[in-house]
């Protein structure tokens, strides 16, 4: 008898070994399926993906990577981005040029938690008219392959009007006063995610500044054109502008010249006189 209960001692003993020896290996597997994807990883790309990014207590904390790179700013811009769907709205990151967000949405009774949200200071894009031709630029930037032509344009600095920056911006790029300044409109860059908004303008009848002028802070390098109306006309119809907002501001403006008679009549007499006649009969 006691031999009988010393005999199922050992077999129970012996089957709580082999049960704690298969749990322990089903869970040594699951460590090592979770965790060697990311033991394999590059250091940088492991680095990055546990990066967070906070803004507590009024506190900027960039986060341990970005904040080697960006120095510590307050945001520049006076973009507040807030509707009805709004339900709450925190800061993740921010430099004196961008500010990621994180917005609590609510659309159609649908509540989404991780909605990102990204400002950029506001911006103007003019086209500029002097002796009836257009001044655009042609150009590199680190966005685009390849060259790109581009009307004069910058961010709203703070406590500016978008006709302040417009003005300043053809003073400082081209060395202009502004003769007329026409305003094309307001739109945002993105309208899921944000990315500022840019307001449009057509300078007329410019003038060259014979002394003075504003200095610009534009890093890359970039060639002054100057087309005729029927040439910046075949560059548009060709994509030669190829910033969506470029794009926008050349066909608005070649359109307000063509519909509004006020802009018209705001062009340079170099203008008028070689498309009066056959412009000046859109207005009849």
């Amino acid at each position: 008898m006691k031999e009988n209960t010393k005999g199922r001692a050992h077999l129970r003993s012996y089957n709580q070994d082999c049960l704690r020896g298969f749990l322990g290996g089903v869970l040594l597997s699951l460590l090592v399926s979770v965790l060697m994807p990311r033991l394999s990883e590059e250091p940088a790309k492991l680095h990055n993906r546990i990066v967070e990014y906070t803004k507590r207590n009024g506190e900027n904390r960039n986060g341990y990577l970005l904040g080697d790179y960006f120095p510590r700013e307050e945001f520049k811009g006076s973009n507040l981005w807030e509707t009805e769907k709004t339900k709450y709205r925190e800061v993740l990151f921010e430099t004196s040029r961008l500010r990621i967000e994180r917005h609590e949405v609510e659309i159609n009774t649908k509540r989404i938690n991780d909605w990102l949200f990204v400002e950029i200071p506001n911006q103007i894009n003019v086209l500029v008219e002097h002796k009836g031709k257009f001044l655009v630029f042609n150009q590199t930037k680190y966005g685009l392959k390849g060259h790109s032509l581009a009307p004069v344009g910058g961010y709203i600095e703070p406590g500016e009007t978008s006709f302040d920056a417009a003005r300043r911006e053809v003073n400082e790029e081209l060395k202009m006063s502004v003769g007329s300044l026409h305003y094309l409109g307001e739109y945002r860059v993105d309208v899921n995610r944000g990315c500022g908004i840019v307001s449009l303008f057509l300078a007329t009848n410019c003038k060259k500044l014979t002394r003075g002028g504003l200095e610009s802070d534009d890093l890359e390098a970039h060639d002054l054109k100057r087309l005729s109306t029927k040439e910046i006309a075949m560059a548009y119809g060709r994509f030669a502008f190829r910033e969506v907002k470029w794009t926008a501001t050349v066909g608005l403006s070649l359109s307000a010249i063509q519909t509004n008679k006020t802009v018209y009549d705001s062009m340079s007499s170099d203008f008028k006189e070689k498309l009066g006649a056959q412009w000046q009969a859109n207005f009849k």
